[in-house]
């Protein structure tokens, strides 16, 4: 896979991955670890504490969101089940990157080799449990219902099939009633979509060089 990804340190010292196939990154380069907590974390996962939460990611990567969604949930004690979807296989060296955002309570093997495995529940602490599956959101099927989606695809211009309505018709079922989701985009056509699928879209304040980011309710 090292073929057509590459590594790049961005603004905030984090790192990210370049697809030289698609011409864009996993993450932005104004900052990586900055634009996960502000789209993710702050606008997503902070609206709740002390709860039994379900979450899904469309588009695992790297595992920055997974990671920084363990590291809040030191504050908030959530017990959280964590599906993370994506159809590539990153390499352990493309994985482990931002592994040391953990370092201050973390000890002991990384979180990228704790949670290597594929289609495995890890237990990374008493309240976290993560399972990373290699399928589309197409494809992906669950008896679980969701309280928050990370919805953390390559952008619209890059791949449009997976901005669809189709596509939030799917996540707005895989959601609880009241459930969540939230993006970095907040194009027109997001908007459109999230409102056709039936969700109630907000926009928020987004992270360096991007004015705006999107929650939606159900």
């Amino acid at each position: 896979m090292s073929d057509f990804i590459q590594e790049i340190t961005t603004q905030d010292g984090s790192k990210t991955l370049l697809n030289l196939k698609l011409d864009e990154c996993f993450h932005s380069t104004y900052g990586a670890e900055t634009e996960a907590n502000i789209v993710f974390i702050k606008h997503g996962l902070n609206l709740f504490k002390n709860s039994n939460i379900n979450i899904l990611e469309v588009g695992y990567g790297t595992g920055l969101n997974a990671k920084l969604s363990f590291k809040e949930n030191q504050k908030l004690n959530n017990k959280i089940f964590y599906v993370g979807l994506d159809i590539l296989k990153l390499s352990k060296n493309h994985t482990e990157i931002n592994d040391n955002l953990l370092d201050d309570f973390w000890s002991g093997k990384k979180f990228s080799e704790v949670s290597n495995e594929w289609e495995t529940q890890h237990k990374l602490s008493d309240n976290f449990i993560l399972i990373k599956k290699n399928i589309s959101i197409q494809k992906f099927e669950s008896e679980l219902k969701f309280d928050l989606v990370y919805f953390d695809a390559f952008s619209p211009d890059k791949q449009p099939e997976m901005w669809s309505e189709e596509i939030f018709n799917k996540i707005f079922s895989l959601l609880k009633p009241n459930g969540i989701l939230v993006t970095y985009s907040s194009k027109g056509t997001v908007k459109r979509g999230l409102r056709s699928a039936g969700f109630e879209v907000i926009r928020l304040k987004g992270p360096p060089n991007k004015k705006h980011v999107l929650r939606a309710f159900k």
